[in-house]
């Protein structure tokens, strides 16, 4: 009794071997250099110690981005040109994400 044959069994495997003899030689030294570099990030954990209690940094980076909102939004007022800006509803939280990730590459 024949079984029938797989489909697409074979198909792309002489293909795949083929591109992979292809590939460049990998660089051993660069290779462990930024395999290292990925970890380095792990030596300290991510938070800030206020009064012995830790709190994670991106709790202080999205209280500043919404400090940074705040004052982009009265600055903005002030001086008219609030409806320059456009939807509030869109643009105060695009601009608070905007500078909570500043902060944080900033600092962190």
């Amino acid at each position: 009794m024949r079984r029938a044959p797989r489909a697409g069994a074979g198909l792309a495997t002489p293909v795949l071997w083929k591109s992979l003899s292809k590939a460049p030689p990998v660089n051993r030294p660069l290779l462990l250099l930024l395999l290292s570099l990925t970890v380095s990030a792990c030596a300290k954990p991510p938070a800030i110690s206020v009064l012995g209690a830790f709190f994670p940094d991106w709790l202080f980076c999205a209280i500043g981005g919404l400090v940074m909102t705040l004052i982009v939004r009265a600055l903005a007022i002030r001086f008219g040109h609030e409806q320059t800006l456009g939807p509030p509803l869109l643009v105060l939280p695009a601009l608070m994400l905007l500078f909570s990730l500043l902060a944080w590459l900033l600092f962190f």
